[in-house]
Parts: C-alpha cells; sequence; structure tokens
C-alpha cells in the first residue's frame, strides 16, 4: 500500500516538524502522486522531507522543488 505509507510519512512531519498551514491539506495529495508518477514537483519543504524519507528511491520518482529542475528531468 504505497499510498498508505507515503501519507504516513507526510503526516507525521506535517504534524512534528512544522507549522500546520491550512494549505497543507492539499499538499498531502503528494501521497498519491510520489508512489504513481515519475516526476513530482513539490514545494521546498515537502521535497525535502520526501527525500529525507526516501520516497524518492523507494519508489523511483524524481521529487524536484523548481521548474528549472523539471526542466531538467524532462530533457533525462
Amino acid at each position: 500500500m504505497p499510498t498508505f505509507h507515503t501519507f504516513y510519512i507526510l503526516d507525521h512531519a506535517r504534524t512534528s516538524t512544522r507549522s500546520v498551514k491550512p494549505n497543507d491539506i492539499w499538499d498531502l495529495a503528494l501521497n498519491v502522486a510520489i508512489p504513481y508518477c515519475d516526476v513530482v514537483v513539490t514545494e521546498r519543504a515537502w521535497c525535502n522531507i520526501a527525500r529525507r524519507a526516501g520516497l524518492d528511491k523507494m519508489n523511483e520518482t524524481q521529487v524536484i522543488r523548481s521548474s528549472a529542475d523539471l526542466a531538467a528531468a524532462l530533457q533525462n
């Protein structure tokens, strides 16, 4: 159940390491994107959380935080 595992990691980080913002609930849609997409572009904080937790390597997903990185990822 990759979506549940990813949700657990992201939700735990959201509630324990940073202040919760009203729009964070929408960001938790990353729990579907990270396991099933090849490339995911997200905010710097979520990108760092996903990378530190190894979600990018586990799901073979490029988790990136800028449009410049996206352009480079799409060329590969």
